[in-house]
């Protein structure tokens, strides 16, 4: 009935089979132990939707039960009702912070105090009360309308209380991307530092949670770069990192509907790789489908310097990082461009070759690149101009990059 109540989203169908698979031994009268209940979930829901199985929801549901009943077999004597809350809320937080930071790549400490207040709330408050209200109205529509109006603001002001709580950013704890080896030690050692019955040499676990604090990804060395552009959709987003430094080559696009590539997408993946900063970001031009992401990335991101913006793009400027070249191709001040043809082209080379930056650079600004620099652009990796557009890549230009 509470499943119906709430619409049968998805983790309620799941939080609905879990439960009848935990108490159906019971309601039979046979020994059940709750890991094979849990078993028996997630094999139905399995069955119910294979697909599931990919959802972040799905592995964190379970996780979260699995911990539940890994802190509840404890058999502690003379435990009171304070104190078990309080060992079973930690256990939880230590076991499920590996898969947190694995999906989201951070988790809060927060959600220790959070859940010692909300969970008897929720439980022994609101949804009773909420229960209760549908029950009214069933019985007598007015009364029950009367009193869910004031019981409104119990839910109003709690849904503020936890925005609000959401938005601090105290006890937030965020990691870059860790490999599946070291994310898999992590589980298994909280695992065994939280477990329930005695394990020789306990203090062993630190031992397999300690690579994902010291693990360090590779970076390139003096000399070279790594280049990663970013399915942005309709749009543009391309990342380049040297040894030391970072560069944003434009920001996606931003659209009427709310979606924003520089939140959902280019600020996600550089912190997911580490990068709490960016060194230069560069815009080829305002169009929106490569500056739409601009507020979303200075927003949550230190940006030390924004070319194409408020400082001008233009030709002849260049910088050298790490032993990799850097060097502004185009617009020149010669010509009055169109929004396109006015795009930021950057050369970006090394000892092994070069990469082409065009944004959305057409015919004639392909020509006065040709009239300029003629065969001296020959190029390793090209992006390709103006998202691949016939009015882009014209025969000259292609083959004078070869």
């Amino acid at each position: 009935l509470y499943a119906a109540l709430a619409g049968f989203s998805v983790p309620t169908q799941r939080a609905c089979v879990m439960a009848t698979a935990l108490l159906l031994p019971i309601i039979l009268g046979r020994q059940g132990r709750p890991l094979h209940g849990l078993g028996l979930a997630l094999l139905v829901v399995l069955l119910i939707d294979p697909r599931t199985i990919t959802s972040a929801g799905f592995v964190l549901s379970f996780s979260a039960v699995g911990a539940i009943l890994w802190g509840l077999s404890a058999r502690n004597k003379g435990e009171g009702y304070l104190s078990r809350l309080l060992r079973l809320q930690w256990i939880i937080l230590l076991l499920m912070m590996p898969l947190t930071l694995l999906f989201f790549n951070q988790t809060s400490l927060l959600a220790f105090p959070v859940n010692l207040v909300a969970i008897p709330w929720f439980s022994l408050l609101l949804v009773p009360v909420a229960l209760v209200g549908v029950l009214l109205i069933l019985i007598s529509p007015g009364l029950g309308n009367d009193f869910i109006t004031l019981a409104e603001p119990l839910f109003s002001h709690t849904l503020e209380a936890l925005h609000t709580v959401s938005m601090w950013n105290i006890g937030v704890f965020e990691m870059p991307d860790r490999p599946a080896w070291v994310m898999a030690a992590a589980c298994l050692g909280v695992a065994w530092l939280a477990a329930p019955f005695r394990l020789p040499a306990r203090y062993l676990g630190m031992a397999l949670v300690m690579p994902m604090f010291v693990w360090r990804p590779d970076t390139p060395t003096t000399g070279s770069f790594e280049v990663t552009m970013l399915d942005v959709g309709q749009g543009l987003a391309v990342v380049v990192k040297t040894e030391n430094h970072l560069l944003l080559y434009d920001t996606g696009p931003a659209f009427r509907s709310g979606f924003d590539a520089g939140r959902a997408i280019v600020v996600p993946y550089l912190k997911g790789r580490g990068y709490s900063a960016i060194d230069r970001l560069m815009i080829s031009h305002t169009a929106l489908d490569h500056a739409g992401g601009l507020d979303a990335v200075l927003e949550q991101l230190t940006v030390d310097e924004v070319i194409g913006k408020h400082i001008p793009c233009s030709t002849g400027r260049r910088w050298r990082w790490d032993g990799v070249e850097f060097n502004v191709l185009h617009p020149d001040d010669s010509a009055a461009w169109s929004s396109n043809d006015g795009s930021c082209v950057l050369s970006i080379s090394n000892a092994s070759g070069r990469l082409l930056l065009t944004g959305d650079l057409e015919h004639p600004g392909e020509r006065a690149l040709l009239d300029r620099y003629g065969d001296s652009m020959k190029s390793s990796v090209v992006q390709v101009g103006h998202h691949g557009s016939r009015t882009s890549s014209s025969a000259d230009f292609v083959a004078s990059i070869s």
